[in-house]
């Protein structure tokens, strides 16, 4: 009996160290079991950080494609303005792409008229601002000594002319031709045009043949309507 129990007790005791290595083995494995979607997850988190990014960055992208266009900078214009070439002037113009197109200019009579044109380069463009830079030419009539509108003469006032007339009509004559007389310029130059919001200011210098010498400046401020934007 003694013996039996002696055998099974050095038995189990060979059994120990297999149970010890089951036992650390299975440790193992389990914690391997339990690290591993803990990797996965980790992995799998990443992942969905990235497609999330990249969704964002798609639905940004949409927003930019289907968001409404800003306003066109290709238009027509009309309006008026004062300042060269004739003091009051009517104004068309037309803006394309980078290029600016303008006339100007308004006929009174045939003492007081004149034409201007405008070819520029827009070097700045926004939707309600653009600056640009134009080679301007014109020519215009003027009769700085016309006399203005009034009634018709007196019988005493018709009396002392006549009379001045008659007595030195020499004199007369000479004092009279440069009132009669009208003043004509042909001019090209370069000028800055600031449109912003509808109103223009223009600001350039010129120079050409007539009866003006010296260079002139070109200046003109107005307010147009735009129209017709594409």
């Amino acid at each position: 009996m003694k013996f039996i129990l002696f055998y099974q007790k050095r038995k189990f005791a060979l059994y120990l160290p297999a149970l010890f290595f089951l036992l650390v083995c299975s440790a193992v494995i389990a914690q391997e079991k339990t690290e591993e979607p803990q990797h996965q997850k980790a992995a799998k988190s990443e992942f969905d950080v990235k497609k999330e990014i990249e969704e964002n960055h798609k639905e940004l992208q949409n927003i930019k494609e289907n968001k409404e266009p800003e306003k066109k900078l290709n238009f027509f214009y009309v309006g008026g303005g004062i300042g060269s070439p004739s003091g009051a002037n009517l104004i068309i113009g037309a803006y394309f792409n980078r290029l600016m197109l303008r006339a100007t200019g308004m006929h009174y009579n045939s003492n007081w008229h004149g034409a201007q044109g405008d070819l520029g380069f827009a070097f700045y463009r926004k939707e309600n601002l653009i600056q640009s830079i134009a080679i301007t030419g014109g020519s215009y009539v003027v009769n700085p000594n016309i006399s203005p509108n009034r009634d018709a003469m007196t019988w005493q006032e018709r009396y002392i002319q006549d009379s001045f007339i008659s007595s030195y009509p020499l004199t007369y004559q000479y004092f009279t031709r440069a009132r009669q007389t009208s003043y004509h310029q042909n001019y090209i130059g370069l000028s800055y045009d600031l449109y912003m919001s509808g109103f223009i200011f223009q600001l350039g210098a010129g120079s050409g043949s007539g009866d003006y010498p010296n260079a002139q400046l070109i200046v003109q401020v107005g307010y147009v309507f735009d129209f017709g934007r594409f």
